[in-house]
């Protein structure tokens, strides 16, 4: 007997496409102000940086967190179909 997965995978494959997007979006976001920090120091919101530091890193742990179970649930399948294909082979 096969347990379901705790998770949706198609829910989570779509939750990391966009977070990957996100986090593009965020570090080049965090780029531009580190750049802007060299250039002129006044300038840059080192509120608004730590936050936006502090994004970019909850961002990529929710985007790991989701590529090791989508990664791990894609492997439990695997090994499911090829017992389901022994069974019945």
């Amino acid at each position: 007997m096969s347990v379901p997965p705790l998770i949706d995978a198609r829910k989570a494959a779509c939750e990391l496409a966009e977070l990957r997007v996100l986090a593009a979006h965020l570090k080049r976001k965090l780029f531009d102000q580190c750049c802007q920090l060299q250039r002129d120091p006044e300038s840059v919101d080192l509120e608004f940086l730590a936050s936006l530091s502090g994004r970019v890193r909850a961002a990529e742990q929710r985007k790991q967190f989701l590529e090791r179970v989508l990664e791990s649930t894609l492997a439990a399948v695997a090994g499911q179909n090829q017992q389901r294909d022994r069974v019945i082979g």
